[in-house]
């Protein structure tokens, strides 16, 4: 049975030729200078995201550090309440 993500990509390839046609169409009559700044802003946008990703994957990794070294004390400590006759 097709999942969502496969009738949505067919449906999208279905489209995709009306869609660059048009799409050209509508970019022919934009002037070359706007049409570098948004290729510029998009490439822009997309690596400040990658960089928001790339942030917040260090935050998530620093706080499971973390987890880990606080259960390690705590393991530690443990050993050490049991080993005390």
């Amino acid at each position: 049975m097709a999942t969502i993500d496969d009738t949505a990509r067919a449906i999208a390839r279905g489209i995709s030729g009306d869609f660059e046609s048009c799409l050209r169409a509508e970019l022919a009559d934009k002037k070359r200078e706007w049409l570098v700044d948004q290729i510029v802003r998009s490439v822009l946008e997309r690596h400040n995201l990658a960089d928001t990703d790339d942030a917040a994957e260090d935050e998530r990794n620093r706080r499971a550090h973390e987890a880990r070294l606080e259960r390690a004390r705590r393991l530690s400590l443990e050993a050490e309440t049991t080993l005390i006759p």
